[in-house]
Order: C-alpha cells, then structure tokens, then sequence
C-alpha cells in the first residue's frame, strides 16, 4: 500500500473526531462539505481524498443513518452521502460496506415509515435503485426484504397525502392552485422514481418475479392516478427486451394468453392461474385504467393495451369498446 500523506491523515482524523464529538448541527455541516466537495467521485478518488480512511466516514454515517431511521429526523443529508458511496463507480466495496453497515432492510422500510418526510423516502428509493442495478444477487436482495411491496405502498400513501393536500389547499382559490401544481409535479417526480426502482428489481430477476408481478397489478387496480401510471410505464418497459443485460420479454405462457383470450371474449375477466393473480389479470387491470375518470390514466392504459396486443398477437376483439 503507498504512504499515505501525513497531512491527509491529520485532516482525516480531524474531520472524525469533529463528527465523534458533534452535535446534529455539526455533523450536518460535515455532509453538507462532503456533498459539495465529493458528490461525483468514484471510489479511488475517495479513498484518495480521505488517506484510504473513507470507510471510517462511511461507518459513521451509515451508524447515524440507523439510530435516526426510527425517528421524526430529517434523514436526507446522510441518505444521499450514502448514495455517493453507493453509486461510486469502479468497484462495488462501498456499497458492500453500506449493506453491512446500515442493511438493505433499513432503508426499504424507509419507504413506509410514518415518520420519515416525502424527500427523505425519495433518496432511499434512489439507494435501492442503485443497490439494485449492481447486479442480481443485489436485486434478489432488495427483493428478500420486501422492495416492491414497499414501493408499491409509498406510492399510494404518497398519492394519498397529494391529493388531500390538492383538495385542502383548493378552497384557497389561486393559492390552492399552486399547491394542486406543485402536488401533481412532486407526484410526478416521485412516479419516475418508483419506475425506476421497479425496473431495476424487475430486469433479470426470475426468482422473485410472481413478488414483483404482484406488486405491479396491485398497483394498477389500487385506485390512485400515480400508482397506475407508474405501474403500466414498468410494465411496457418489462415486456420488452432490454439488450443491454440480456434479458428476455416478460411472457405468460400459451395457455395463459388463450385463457385470457377467451374470458375476455365473454367479458369474464376474473379467473384463477399459476400467479396466483386471480383479480390481477392484464386484461382487467388495463379495463380499470382504460374506465379511469383522469384523461391521462386513460392514456396510459391505452398504451399499455396496445403493447401487450403487439407483443402477444391478441385480438382487438378481448377490448372491442376501448379502440376506434
């Protein structure tokens, strides 16, 4: 191992002991330096600047992460420090390092928590993406402790808590407005989110693919816009081939598409199959956003529709009221 400059060594040790003895003011200071000086730096950049001691800070912050994850503290600071860690390119220690530190199970159930605020579970499902696009044995991971469950449900408490403010803010004439627009683009923001996480656990992932399937179709007859959007934009992306990890469409089998086909044709769109998905059924899911009363879940339905008729060769006739 080469020497180590003695003054980078010194500096380390000083920025340690300054987060040991800190207080939550102080120790916010040292990661907001960190974001400002580190954000896109790969691992031998930071183990450089840090004296080969960028796994003593990670420690630390992954240890705070932890003793906060239960609490009303806002854990934004530390959740994307770890994602710089995480997301660190030329090696995956790090984000081996955060998986024994702080555990996958602590940030997918930052996703459900009560007490955590609406940006903090955004950058924990930015770490779960990450954690996830490293490889399958991460995604099988992620899956182990409940990922697309968790995504699904802070999707639809998100939805929940976006329109009770909409509406709450809409007596308010102009005023209500603004906040009805803000809503819909943080909704917005955090549907990209959610896909993407999905996404990542979704590609190359076979063992845990009825767990993800379900989480999908729950989404999209859950009742909420977001939701529903944010679930059938996964969908078309999964039954497509994706050649840069060699994955194959999501397809059902022949009996299955045939069993659709013919209950469709009679407008029985509840059947049992090997999914375990008996009222989650493409045909009724993309029924339910195609009868949406919002102009855009229509829209996407339709697409959706549209996808799986291409990629299967189903006749127009399952849906003969929903095309022109």
């Amino acid at each position: 191992m080469p020497a180590v400059d003695r003054t980078l060594s010194d500096l380390l040790r000083g920025h340690l002991q300054a987060w040991d003895k800190g207080n939550r003011g102080t120790r916010g200071r040292i990661l907001v330096k960190f974001l400002e000086h580190f954000d896109r730096c790969t691992e031998p950049e930071l183990e450089r600047e840090f004296a080969n001691g960028a796994s003593l800070f990670l420690a630390r912050v992954g240890a705070w992460l932890r003793l906060n994850a239960d609490s009303q503290s806002d854990l934004v600071l530390p959740l994307r420090v770890l994602s710089v860690f995480v997301g660190a390119s030329s090696g995956k220690r790090f984000l081996r390092e955060v998986i024994e530190v702080v555990g996958i199970h602590t940030v997918v159930e930052l996703l459900t928590s009560k007490l955590v605020d609406e940006d903090s579970k955004e950058w924990a499902a930015v770490i779960i993406t990450q954690i996830s696009s490293a490889g399958r044995p991460y995604r099988e991971a992620v899956c182990k402790h409940g990922g697309p469950e968790a995504v699904r449900l802070w999707l639809r408490s998100s939805g929940e808590q976006g329109q009770d403010t909409a509406q709450s803010g809409a007596a308010a004439n102009t005023i209500g407005n603004d906040a009805a627009a803000a809503g819909r683009g943080n909704l917005n923001q955090i549907g990209d989110k959610a896909a993407r996480c999905l996404l990542s656990l979704a590609r190359n992932n076979p063992y845990y693919s009825n767990q993800i399937r379900e989480a999908l179709m729950a989404m999209l007859t859950g009742g909420h816009s977001t939701s529903q959007m944010t679930a059938s934009r996964v969908i078309r992306l999964i039954l497509q081939p994706d050649p840069a990890d060699g994955s194959v469409p999501w397809q059902p089998d022949a009996q299955l598409v045939q069993c659709e086909t013919e209950l469709c044709t009679r407008a029985d769109l509840s059947y049992p199959n090997r999914f375990n998905l008996s009222r989650f059924s493409f045909s009724s899911a993309s029924r339910d956003l195609l009868l949406s009363a919002e102009v855009n879940v229509q829209h996407e339905g339709r697409k959706l529709v549209i996808n799986y008729l291409r990629e299967y060769n189903i006749r127009l006739i399952c849906f003969p009221q929903s095309f022109p």
